[in-house]
């Protein structure tokens, strides 16, 4: 056999691997036994329940700054420790899809999610554009749902109250954070799982460019994340009516 068929075989294989893990992914089936079966555990508990996630972990770094050697899945994290931290667990039940370093499967926290039959999914993430240029904040939302059985798209039955929740980050966000200047409410029409699967209001908050030298600055200060956390809360106590003193 000649070089050039080994190799032809050898791209077809890795084809055929790649093309099913893609299909295996994509179709398996949103709910899993496993899943199913912890739903139970989340009683009515006359609690508001909030889903708060920290964006990659694990063997998914996400974003970087390498002058700084700083992974997105790092600041995820401690943004969302900040932001549990000061939840008022009077009125609200939180969850989070990732307590630590580990990854975690989109698919995963949608799920899990579902079962803890949540009022509202948060997920944190960094931002990054080559170049260190731009700064800024956006909030992700998708004005489509995804139906799991077929895969075909239609009209996402939270997108006004999305769309409301985002103004709302937006300008509690923009108060707290003036000096970055770029601040957008973008659209997502890409499929990202825990925006266009859900059945439950989703929003992503990218917060910052992690490889723009002011941004860092920013994301790095704990202080600043308590802003954050703050400004996140304010928008969450807005849209669920909670009046606090």
């Amino acid at each position: 056999m000649t070089k050039q068929k080994i190799i032809l075989i050898l791209l077809i294989i890795v084809c055929l691997l790649t093309g099913y893990y893609i299909i295996n992914d994509y179709y398996k089936p949103l709910f899993n036994n496993n899943i199913a079966k912890i739903a139970n555990k989340f009683e009515d508990d006359g609690k508001i329940h909030i889903v708060i996630d920290a964006g990659h972990g694990g063997y998914d770094p996400g974003s970087s700054n390498e002058q700084l050697h700083i992974y997105e899945k790092d600041i995820d994290r401690k943004v969302v420790d900040a932001i549990i931290a000061i939840a008022d667990t009077n009125v609200y039940k939180i969850l989070q899809t990732r307590p630590n370093d580990s990854g975690i499967h989109r698919r995963y926290r949608v799920e899990r999610a579902t079962a803890f039959k949540t009022k509202l999914f948060l997920s944190f993430h960094c931002n990054y554009l080559p170049g260190g240029k731009m700064n800024g904040f956006e909030v992700n939302i998708s004005d489509s749902t995804l139906n799991e059985v077929d895969s075909t798209s239609y009209i996402n039955p939270n997108k006004t109250i999305n769309e409301s929740i985002a103004n709302s980050l937006l300008n509690n966000m923009s108060l707290g954070f003036p000096n970055m200047a770029n601040r957008k409410i973008r659209h997502r029409l890409d499929r990202i799982w825990v925006l266009h699967a859900p059945k439950f209001p989703s929003l992503i908050v990218e917060w910052g460019y992690i490889n723009n030298k002011n941004d860092i600055a920013i994301m790095q200060d704990p202080v600043e994340h308590q802003v954050l956390a703050r400004a996140v809360w304010k928008s969450i106590n807005q849209h669920f009516g909670v009046v606090k003193y």
